[in-house]
């Protein structure tokens, strides 16, 4: 069928154009079909998180989710990474071994305004979320937390930060 023919075919199988397959013409070359819309590069997502056990659980969810990932385990090591890559958003624990989370969002802030942040940490009380907020953390997550509720959670920001302006025809 058209369907099983673009799922096995296509080499971008989540985007779904429902054309016929393209068969060559005697004596015409056909460029292979391409989608209707161009693939999106798998946002990339910088964890800075010193628990390597925990870093490592998001780190696989996040693959599994199609996200690329970088764990840092103290805010120096996720400096040099954000000095030398783009990141599509930050997942920031507060208590680190170097700094606290807070002064490092502070610090980030100032370097980084427009960098998505969801804070990650077990410091859930309600001063602590309302802090983070308020120092520019965009989301704050309490530990334990649901693998599937921050991956929903990143969808949701990734969308709001990465949309594209609202009249693309000007």
């Amino acid at each position: 069928s058209l369907i099983e023919y673009h799922l096995t075919t296509s080499p971008h199988p989540a985007i779904l154009d429902f054309r016929l397959p393209q068969k060559p013409h005697k004596g015409f070359s056909l460029n292979p079909p391409v989608p209707l819309h161009p693939p999106t590069a798998m946002p990339h997502i910088l964890i800075l998180e010193d628990e390597a056990e925990i870093a490592e659980i998001i780190a696989l969810t996040l693959t599994r989710d199609h996200h690329t990932s970088q764990i840092a385990p103290t805010a120096q090591i996720a400096g040099q990474h954000l000095a030398r890559e783009a990141y599509d958003l930050l997942l920031l624990d507060v208590g680190l071994p170097d700094i606290n989370g807070f002064d490092y969002l502070k610090i980030l802030r100032a370097q980084h305004p427009r960098l998505p942040v969801i804070m990650l940490t077990a410091q859930d009380e309600e001063t602590d979320r309302i802090l983070g907020l308020e120092l520019g953390a965009d989301d704050y997550i309490g530990k334990p937390f649901s693998p599937r509720e921050l991956n929903a959670r990143i969808k949701a920001l990734l969308r709001r930060t990465q949309r594209q302006p609202e009249n693309e025809w000007n």
